[in-house]
């Protein structure tokens, strides 16, 4: 499946016939686009059969100011810092 921000693909762990979903994903940089991203991701996975789930790639965000490595230092907005670890949260990754 693509979206506009991520590739889906879906199959089978052969060594234990599991279902593994595999999720791609290259977010916006703008709050708003990464906002509507994590709701399509959190819609996908709900409307879903259960399986192995994997979400992986550039999710433009930081989930903690720690983790801020550039020459510029700018601050990190703490808004997405704390909308994004609540998105990993109730995705229960």
């Amino acid at each position: 499946m693509k979206g506009r921000h991520f590739l889906m693909l879906e199959g089978t762990w052969v060594p234990n016939n599991q279902r593994m979903i595999l999720v791609n994903v290259y977010a916006p940089c703008d709050l708003a686009g990464k906002r509507a991203l994590w709701e399509e991701l959190k819609q996908l996975r709900a409307s879903n059969s259960p399986g192995a789930w994997c979400f992986l790639g550039d999710f433009n965000n930081i989930r903690s100011q720690d983790e801020r490595v550039s020459s510029s230092n700018r601050t990190a907005d703490p808004l997405g810092i704390s909308e994004f670890n609540q998105w990993i949260s109730e995705m229960e990754l």
